[in-house]
């Protein structure tokens, strides 16, 4: 069996998509930031920027007929990822790789990808606990473990019912949509709370329709705020950032912003489920999310690596 590996054009996707699919409903390959049905992976795979067809590489056994099939063989692997340019950052996806042949594709197909993005300051990943092998081989590639992850769900039925904009015990507090005079305040409040992630320049550039901003005051001041989003695969509204000022924490804040993104995602946007991600260390967090209609789906480890790393 003659097996290489290439990369992808457009009239690949939907053989990726369904490959991807079925692999990621098994723990042991899953990707947690991808989805496990072929419709919803296929639809993600259409965002990315730049486009899929540019990151994604496949394995393929030249002129076999069994199996997945792509116009010059059976599709024995994949990996890809969803690049970030603007931060210098890429998210992973994969490898998923058919089976038998994860010790002959799996390695190969990561090492491509990762000289593809060797210039980008950060990879991350994000495997389910399960995923042993997967997380192996990140760790041999220079992946560093970050934190246990947990992924939460919450649907229509389950999610709290009613939207407060401003809360009956405290009528100082309002919840609404950010307002242009707020987004210094807003910029200097996120990247001070979540220093190392999208800064909240990139995420005033992105606000749209599909990627709100909502803000907490109190007595007219910006003491808290959610970022939220459509996310295509699979179709959900996902709670990207949550963050309330330490000197307003313990007020009910943070439950009024999450109940807001709820409402936007399923009342005004008529959205089947909502997602958003909590690392192991933050009990509280887990508590609050749970109290507004969040359950847990998914247990996922997190991996980072560094351009240094790329480049040895």
């Amino acid at each position: 069996m003659q097996i290489t590996t290439r990369s992808v054009s457009g009239a690949d996707i939907d053989v990726i998509a369904a490959f991807i699919a079925a692999r990621n409903r098994r723990p042991e390959q899953r990707c947690l930031h991808a989805g496990d049905v072929s419709e919803d992976v296929r639809a993600a795979l259409l965002e990315f920027d730049p486009s899929f067809a540019a990151t994604f590489t496949v394995a393929v056994a030249m002129g076999e007929k069994s199996g997945d099939q792509l116009h010059d063989g059976r599709l024995l692997g994949v990996v890809g990822g969803d690049l970030q340019l603007a931060i210098s950052r890429a998210w992973l996806w994969g490898p998923w790789v058919d089976d038998g042949f994860w010790n002959v594709v799996a390695a190969p197909l990561l090492d491509r990808f990762l000289w593809f993005v060797r210039e980008l300051d950060q990879v991350k990943a994000f495997v389910d606990l399960a995923a042993v092998r997967g997380a192996q081989l990140l760790r041999a590639r220079g992946f560093a473990d970050e934190t246990m992850i947990h992924v939460y769900l919450a649907k229509p039925r389950d999610s709290a019912a009613a939207t407060p904009h401003a809360s009956t015990d405290r009528p100082d507090l309002r919840v609404a949509g950010l307002e242009s005079s707020q987004e210094a305040h807003f910029r200097a409040m996120h990247d001070l709370i979540f220093d190392q992630q999208t800064p909240g320049e990139e995420l005033l550039r992105e606000r749209s329709s599909d990627r709100p901003i909502f803000a907490a005051t109190r007595s007219g001041a910006l003491v808290g705020y959610v970022a939220a989003s459509v996310q295509a695969g699979p179709l959900e509204g996902f709670v990207e950032y949550l963050g309330v000022d330490p000197s307003a924490r313990g007020l009910g804040i943070g439950r009024m912003l999450l109940e807001r993104a709820l409402h936007w995602a399923f009342d005004e946007r008529g959205l089947p489920q909502v997602g958003l991600t909590v690392s192991d260390q933050n009990a509280n967090a887990r508590g609050l999310y749970e109290s507004v209609g969040f359950s847990l789906e998914y247990t996922g480890l997190g991996f980072r690596r560094h351009r240094e790393a790329l480049l040895t």
